[in-house]
Protein backbone atom coordinates (compact mmCIF):
# COMPACT_ATOMS: atom_id res chain seq x y z
CA UNK A 1 0.00 0.00 0.00
CA UNK A 2 1.37 3.51 -1.25
CA UNK A 3 2.14 5.84 1.74
CA UNK A 4 -0.32 8.79 0.84
CA UNK A 5 0.60 10.88 3.44
CA UNK A 6 1.62 14.58 2.59
CA UNK A 7 5.45 14.91 3.61
CA UNK A 8 6.17 18.18 5.15
CA UNK A 9 9.92 18.77 6.20
CA UNK A 10 10.02 22.36 7.77
CA UNK A 11 13.66 24.05 8.14
CA UNK A 12 14.25 24.54 11.59
CA UNK A 13 17.88 26.34 11.24
CA UNK A 14 18.33 29.29 13.41
CA UNK A 15 17.55 31.80 9.87
CA UNK A 16 14.49 30.02 8.59
CA UNK A 17 13.45 29.65 12.66
CA UNK A 18 14.14 33.37 13.52
CA UNK A 19 12.68 34.54 10.18
CA UNK A 20 9.42 32.82 10.41
CA UNK A 21 9.10 29.05 10.73
CA UNK A 22 8.74 29.05 14.18
CA UNK A 23 5.41 30.40 13.39
CA UNK A 24 4.53 28.39 10.68
CA UNK A 25 5.40 25.59 12.05
CA UNK A 26 3.08 26.43 15.29
CA UNK A 27 0.25 27.19 12.59
CA UNK A 28 0.88 23.65 10.58
CA UNK A 29 0.87 22.08 14.25
CA UNK A 30 -2.26 23.79 15.05
CA UNK A 31 -4.62 23.99 11.63
CA UNK A 32 -3.57 20.11 10.48
CA UNK A 33 -3.91 18.66 14.06
CA UNK A 34 -6.35 16.09 13.11
CA UNK A 35 -5.23 15.52 9.74
CA UNK A 36 -1.70 14.69 11.51
CA UNK A 37 -3.73 12.18 13.93
CA UNK A 38 -5.29 10.47 10.90
CA UNK A 39 -1.59 10.20 9.59
CA UNK A 40 -2.48 12.06 6.40
CA UNK A 41 0.35 14.57 7.22
CA UNK A 42 3.83 13.80 8.00
CA UNK A 43 5.84 16.50 9.13
CA UNK A 44 9.13 16.78 10.54
CA UNK A 45 11.95 19.24 11.06
CA UNK A 46 15.23 19.57 9.12
CA UNK A 47 17.69 21.34 10.87
CA UNK A 48 19.30 23.50 7.69
CA UNK A 49 17.96 22.78 4.56
CA UNK A 50 20.96 24.98 2.34
CA UNK A 51 19.00 27.23 1.16
CA UNK A 52 19.55 30.17 3.94
CA UNK A 53 19.12 32.60 1.34
CA UNK A 54 15.80 31.93 0.77
CA UNK A 55 14.49 31.89 3.63
CA UNK A 56 12.55 30.41 6.07
CA UNK A 57 11.83 27.52 4.10
CA UNK A 58 9.56 24.20 3.67
CA UNK A 59 9.91 21.12 1.37
CA UNK A 60 6.59 19.94 0.41
CA UNK A 61 6.20 16.51 -1.15
CA UNK A 62 10.04 16.71 -2.23
CA UNK A 63 8.98 20.40 -3.69
CA UNK A 64 11.09 23.09 -1.84
CA UNK A 65 9.59 26.48 -1.41
CA UNK A 66 11.68 29.63 -0.21
CA UNK A 67 10.39 32.79 1.53
CA UNK A 68 6.93 30.61 3.21
CA UNK A 69 4.93 32.60 5.41
CA UNK A 70 2.54 30.67 7.64
CA UNK A 71 -0.38 31.35 5.89
CA UNK A 72 1.41 30.35 1.94
CA UNK A 73 2.28 26.79 4.15
CA UNK A 74 -1.33 25.70 5.11
CA UNK A 75 -2.55 26.56 1.75
CA UNK A 76 0.13 24.13 -0.29
CA UNK A 77 -0.52 21.90 2.44
CA UNK A 78 -4.23 21.46 1.90
CA UNK A 79 -4.10 22.14 -2.18
CA UNK A 80 -1.40 18.79 -1.32
CA UNK A 81 -4.51 17.08 0.54
CA UNK A 82 -6.77 17.67 -1.96
CA UNK A 83 -4.34 15.97 -4.67
CA UNK A 84 -3.76 13.12 -2.35
CA UNK A 85 -7.29 12.34 -1.98
CA UNK A 86 -8.12 13.07 -6.03
CA UNK A 87 -5.35 10.14 -6.70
Amino acid sequence: MADKAVHVRICMGSSCFARGNSDTLACIRSHFQVAQDQGLIRLEGSLCENNCHHGPNIVINGRPYGSITAAAAVELIENELKNQNRG
